[in-house]
């Protein structure tokens, strides 16, 4: 639980290089430093810029963590496609890479997408005492303290982010707030909380192209109309 840690893993990946080679050219780095924020999302602070690609940089904050030998430094790194937007995978590959290149230690696995989900809802990952990486492709979300709300909390469905004493304060608070403005206040109360901390690294924005049919109302739609994981048709309202 070392922050210089995690801000060294952070300079260690090179975004434009998976915008530009991964995602085919087809996302951007500006303004993605504190996953689920985006710049027009509520509380959003325009200082949340993503780390630098900074080798040198990436090993003084090892050092300054107390992993001088990063070859002992041992990484696993979950390649494991999600279910609804799999492209991840070769994010994931890249990342490993990229902390391989830097000298760490690092294990690559896949499992079926089943099994990796069971994990992180019961929180406790089958057959391991610690923890992984892996790169969650992430819904847009009008409200980044929904999505935390499920899945960054003690009560939350499953546990993606880790539970902090911080996150059941801000994130509670927040979902019972009826003022627009409170809200977007604790909202950023909780991305600064993410983000000076790197709780989550934030790696990038792709791009996704979603069909939709003038037909249907798809603001009735819970979650949004580009909610990553469409479901309860049953609640959309046809068009007039």
């Amino acid at each position: 639980n070392n922050k210089d840690f995690r801000v060294g893993l952070s300079h260690a990946i090179n975004r434009q290089e998976i915008v530009d080679y991964v995602l085919n050219g087809h996302g951007s780095i500006a303004d993605s430093g504190c996953p689920a924020f985006w710049p027009e999302t509520p509380g959003f602070n325009p200082n949340w810029q993503p780390d630098p690609y900074d080798q040198a940089k990436a090993k003084a904050l090892f050092a300054e963590a107390g992993y001088d030998d990063l070859s002992k430094v041992k990484v696993t790194m979950e390649i494991t496609p999600m279910g609804s937007t799999p492209f991840n995978e070769k994010i994931n590959e890249a990342v490993a890479l990229y902390w391989q290149d830097l000298g760490l230690d690092v294990t690559m696995r896949k499992r079926d997408f089943a099994s990796f989900q069971a994990g992180y809802i019961n929180r406790v990952p089958a057959g391991e005492t610690g923890g992984y990486a892996w790169v969650y492709p992430g819904p847009y979300r009008q409200w980044a303290v929904i999505g935390y709300n499920a899945c960054a909390t003690t009560w939350g469905r499953y546990c993606m982010f880790g539970e902090y004493p911080e996150f059941d304060t801000i994130i509670g608070e927040a979902m019972a707030e009826a003022s627009i403005a409170r809200r977007t206040e604790l909202a950023r109360e909780m991305g600064d909380f993410v983000y000076d901390n790197r709780i989550i690294i934030g790696l990038g924005f792709s791009d996704q192209l979603w069909a939709v049919t003038p037909g249907l109302v798809w603001d009735s739609l819970p979650g949004g109309p580009s909610q990553g994981y469409l479901n309860n048709f049953d609640k959309l309202y046809w068009a007039e």
